[in-house]
């Protein structure tokens, strides 16, 4: 069950903003203690269908440039990224050592050097 706060977030309404929640403890968990928005407040029908996406899957870079050497691909990889350098160094920041597995750069980046980013960036 996804938490009300989130389900709250995925219509577009803020904490402490537009609604504040409450919890008396007793198992039942939090409530919308008040609704601060003029906006209609959502109904059970629609909190239940308000479901947040699921969380991006992260691959650390070095696994995929493992990928892309036992592929034969790195050196065209590394081809790409130098022609790129705005790419080049969102890439190689040592203080970023993964990347979403739905990138749309790093996806880019693996189509144009003929890769299949579903075998490159599988868990």
């Amino acid at each position: 069950m996804h938490d009300l706060a989130e389900r709250l977030a995925v219509l577009g309404f803020q904490a402490f903003i537009d609604f504040r929640l409450e919890d008396e403890g007793a198992g039942d968990g939090p409530f919308i203690a008040s609704w601060l928005t003029s906006q209609p407040q959502p109904t059970p029908a629609q909190l239940e269908a308000a479901v947040p996406p699921p969380p991006r899957r992260l691959i650390r870079k070095t696994l995929v440039k493992q990928r892309l050497i036992d592929l034969g691909l790195m050196d065209a990889a590394f081809g790409v990224l130098v022609s790129q350098p705005v790419c080049f160094a969102r890439w190689f920041d040592m203080d970023y050592p993964e990347v979403y597995a739905d990138d749309p750069d790093a996806l880019a980046l693996l189509e144009a050097i003929g890769a299949d980013p579903a075998q490159v960036m599988a868990p």
